[in-house]
């Protein structure tokens, strides 16, 4: 990741998102999201998006066995290390192609236009998704702008609250 600055998306976000993908001073959150996932050498790691780096880089500081990270937006792929595992792929061509297991999942995704309408949230949909790609135990944080996404959970999953 890169000093002070934001990142804006070329194309047309989806409905009701601003262009601007993140910024800044989004980085302590998303290093401490990384951190209570407590990634250890033995886990492989999932993560959606990459926006600046700055959860990608504190998961990989982690030295996890495995980190897979699926970034479908060109521009932002470009600002990834040419040495790590990103992959020019949305959240949702992966998960149903259901390539791998993983232990810790970091979602943060950014809804770029595809002309599908929301029915619900893109957090309890890439559960329900991702589920047959979690090993028992697994582990799943991410980026949450209004908690109420996370109001009624699929099944199989748990809400822990952090303060």
């Amino acid at each position: 990741a890169r000093g002070e600055e934001m990142l804006v998306l070329e194309s047309e976000p989806g409905a009701g998102s601003s262009r601007v993908v993140m910024m800044a001073w989004e980085r302590g959150y998303m290093e401490a999201l990384a951190a209570q996932l407590e990634i250890d050498e033995t886990d492989e790691v999932l993560e959606v998006g990459y926006g600046l780096g700055f959860s990608a880089s504190a998961i990989a500081n982690r030295r996890p066995r495995s980190h897979v990270v699926l970034e479908p937006a060109p521009a932002v792929l470009e600002r990834a290390p040419r040495d790590w595992d990103v992959r020019p792929v949305t959240w949702q061509t992966f998960c149903a192609e259901r390539r791998g297991l993983f232990d810790a999942v970091f979602f943060d995704d950014f809804p770029l236009a595809d002309g599908e309408p929301q029915r619900e949230s893109r957090w309890r949909t890439f559960l329900s998704a991702v589920a047959p790609l979690l090993r028992d135990g697994a582990r799943l944080t991410g980026y949450l702008a209004d908690a109420r996404a996370l109001d009624s959970l699929p099944p199989g999953f748990a809400l822990d609250r952090l303060d």
